[in-house]
């Protein structure tokens, strides 16, 4: 499953640069940095190039590889979509299931995660919490 995670480095190189006005221009394995037009902060951009001087590596695999980083979007797109998919068919399950759940026992009514309550950060929240809300 293709994260993107392998060009986190070189993304947030890249951004910074894009942020700071300065254009990155593909140059097979070379970084050529063209500086804004007009007014722009020099020591800054100067910073910014050796930044990206330093990972250089990680940079270039971004912008020497169009038809890398394209495959890779790809890719990542399609595990996004089986996510997704594995995602909506669990929210179905455990809905269904906790209504089985509340049918088959009725006498229960509390939350399925005890006295604490349904976590902060739960995706979804049992009938007893939604109540509570």
């Amino acid at each position: 499953m293709e994260t993107l995670e392998r060009y986190d480095i070189g993304l947030a190189c890249i951004e910074t640069a894009l942020r700071n006005k300065l254009r990155l221009v593909p140059d097979g394995n070379e970084i050529d940095i063209k500086p804004p037009t007009g007014d722009y902060d020099r020591e800054q951009a100067a910073l910014i190039f050796r930044m990206l001087q330093a990972k250089r590596v990680e940079v270039i695999a971004i912008t020497s590889d169009p038809e890398g980083v394209r495959t890779a979007l790809c890719e990542a797109q399609q595990a996004l979509s089986d996510i997704n998919n594995q995602c909506s068919l669990l929210l179905d399950r455990v809905d269904r299931m906790e209504k089985a759940y509340r049918t088959v026992f009725p006498g229960i009514t509390a939350c399925i995660n005890g006295e604490q309550g349904c976590p902060e950060d739960a995706v979804v929240l049992c009938t007893t919490c939604c109540k509570k809300e």
